[in-house]
């Protein structure tokens, strides 16, 4: 299978070695292969990919596509773009849209033009978080189990990823991994409560059937991601610098390979109804943060 890839960060050292692992030949516009050739970590994979001279050919080519881009340029090339090509699946980014109305209109779209499309909730594709689905299906045979999940992100000066008017920040970009996880814990969207804490988020599930699950972010100095179970004793599930493990020095393959890999495997196929259920949920408590 071709898959496009639209971008030049993530995409390039991110998704194109997913991709490759995953058996697909990617295909990237001419204008990044540049981006591709600066980055030593990446020669083995300079030869497995394919160009398109433009965002038009490289979407006639391929039958899947990756915006790995900000909200922003993402709505604008779906609607300009895709939404109406022939693309069979559309890997794209969270969050979906620079907010809760546009990511509402950009799913009735998706519905609308019948895409297959998943969204790169990496979280869910951890060791750790297996872990947790397993304590969480074995719930009814413990008492009193407390799931708390504590993220620290740094606040990074100039990133779309930390401006909430443009679908960054904690409301939007950071928050969502974590509404995501909910949701495939079995949560339902009245079971949580969301407030804002000390500059930061709170968010409290409760289902009488679930453990309850308290999560907290925040922005901070240094990143940290940290998961602990308490029932008669404290444990520890999961810490490290950041959700995916500590990060590789620079000019070494990116940690979150092996986990988008998983992500791309399993997304394949006609995953619409699953993601679109997913992402409803994700954007309705995106709303309620929103109303803060």
């Amino acid at each position: 299978m071709k898959i496009g890839i639209l971008g030049s960060g993530f995409g390039i050292y991110g998704y194109l070695p997913a991709v490759i692992e995953n058996g697909h030949t990617p295909v990237l516009l001419q204008s990044k292969v540049p981006n591709l050739k600066s980055r030593p970590e990446l020669n083995s994979y300079f030869s497995e990919h394919l160009n398109a001279p433009s965002i038009q050919d490289l979407i006639e080519t391929c039958d899947a596509i990756v915006l790995a881009i900000p909200p922003r340029a993402q709505y604008e090339l779906l609607n300009r773009y895709i939404l109406n090509s022939n693309i069979k699946h559309l890997f794209l980014e969270k969050p979906l849209g620079i907010n809760s109305a546009q990511g509402g209109e950009i799913l009735r779209s998706l519905d609308q033009y019948k895409k297959s499309f998943s969204l790169a909730y990496l979280f869910l594709w951890t060791d750790w978080f297996q872990e947790l689905f397993q304590l969480a299906a074995d719930v009814l045979n413990r008492e009193n189990l407390i799931i708390e999940i504590e993220w620290t992100v740094p606040n990074v000066a100039n990133s779309w990823k930390s401006n909430e008017e443009i679908g960054g920040g904690l409301s939007h970009f950071f928050s969502t991994h974590l509404f995501a996880l909910y949701y495939k814990l079995g949560f339902n969207s009245h079971e949580l409560s969301v407030e804002r804490k000390n500059d930061g988020l709170r968010i409290s599930g409760f289902n009488a059937s679930l453990p309850t699950v308290l999560a907290s972010i925040n922005y901070g100095e240094n990143s940290h991601f940290v998961i602990r179970s308490h029932e008669n004793e404290t444990s520890l599930i999961f810490e490290d610098e950041n959700p995916f493990g500590a990060r590789n020095f620079l000019g070494k393959l990116d940690n979150r390979i092996p986990v988008l890999a998983k992500y791309i495997a399993s997304s394949l196929g006609d995953n619409r109804t699953d993601f679109t259920q997913l992402e409803s949920f994700v954007n309705e408590i995106r709303c309620k943060v929103e109303a803060l």
